[in-house]
């Protein structure tokens, strides 16, 4: 079920999604569709196949400062926050051309707050569907405001750097952002598309839990309908489809019994060789992350 609704992007859209998510990333890959969506596709793709972005320089900084708190911690650690902060620091080396680190500590906590509840005030608003606009709480869009303040800032110092001196160095350390500049001439679309490729990137949940696609006209799938659920099913124009790889990943039927553990050498045997579309941690088709190399990389 999961192959035709992500490859088959003429058949599906975004539908509300884009007006859902608007407010916390504004106009980019993530809120477009069509020929704007091509366009930022492969805009995007060029800074991430650069060289620069292969070698692991980016992470010398944060993988230091990582193993200095934990070399300073005693007893039990809660790692989820630092592991946050050390992803967020390579991260945003990557796109901003400099880690968040090196900005004032406040600043930093203030953008990592932020993030994580636009994040999740998005993901309840994509739930909504046609009635997004019912949940725009207070903090959600002083959250909002407070990462595009951040990001912008990134943005001017970068384009100030570049156009001081031109210099080797400058380039190749804000090349995403000169790239997008030098196509857009528009210093907010840059900013809306770094913040795009952050939540791409950034993965403060790894696999995207929910996915949710529209019908373009009136289609079909190959399961889903006849008594059994595996006769073809029509599927009328604007209707919305909800991906939930969250529940997929768990399922007995295919990771087996004891697929609610955490058992990294379940993935050695043959059992899972070809698994496919059953596993989609950074989903699949013509809207495969962006930042699914990035994320590995980090990982590693």
């Amino acid at each position: 079920m999961e192959k035709p609704i992500l490859i088959r992007k003429l058949d599906y859209c975004l539908g509300s999604r884009r007006d859902a998510m608007f407010p916390f990333i504004g106009e980019g890959i993530f809120t477009q569709d069509g020929g704007p969506w091509k366009h930022s596709r492969e805009l995007l793709r060029r800074p991430f196949l650069k060289t620069h972005y292969q070698n692991l320089e980016g992470f010398q900084e944060p993988v230091n400062n990582l193993l200095s708190r934990l070399s300073s911690s005693s007893g039990v650690v809660d790692l989820q926050p630092l592991f946050f902060q050390f992803t967020l620091a390579t991260t945003t080396t990557l796109i901003f051309g400099q880690p968040v680190e090196s900005s004032e500590d406040d600043k930093q906590n203030s953008f990592a707050r932020s993030f994580d509840h636009a994040s999740w005030i998005t993901t309840l608003r994509s739930r909504l569907t046609d009635f997004y606009w019912i949940y725009r709480p207070k903090h959600y869009r002083e959250a909002c405001k407070n990462i595009k303040a951040f990001a912008d800032g990134f943005v001017t110092t970068a384009l100030s750097a570049i156009s001081e001196g031109k210099n080797e160095e400058a380039s190749d350390r804000y090349a995403l952002i000169e790239d997008l500049y030098a196509d857009y001439k528009d210093e907010r679309l840059v900013r809306d598309q770094l913040i795009n490729v952050l939540l791409a990137a950034l993965r403060l949940y790894p696999p995207i839990p929910i996915n949710v696609r529209f019908a373009n006209k009136t289609t079909w799938l190959p399961r889903g309908g006849g008594p059994d659920g595996r006769s073809p099913i029509l599927v009328r124009k604007g209707l919305g489809l909800g991906l939930v790889s969250y529940y997929m990943h768990r399922r007995k039927d295919i990771y087996g019994e004891d697929a609610m553990e955490y058992r990294p050498e379940r993935w050695e045997g043959p059992g899972l060789a070809d698994i496919g579309w059953a596993y989609l941690p950074f989903h699949g088709g013509p809207r495969l992350c962006l930042g699914s190399k990035h994320c590995i990389s980090t990982g590693v």
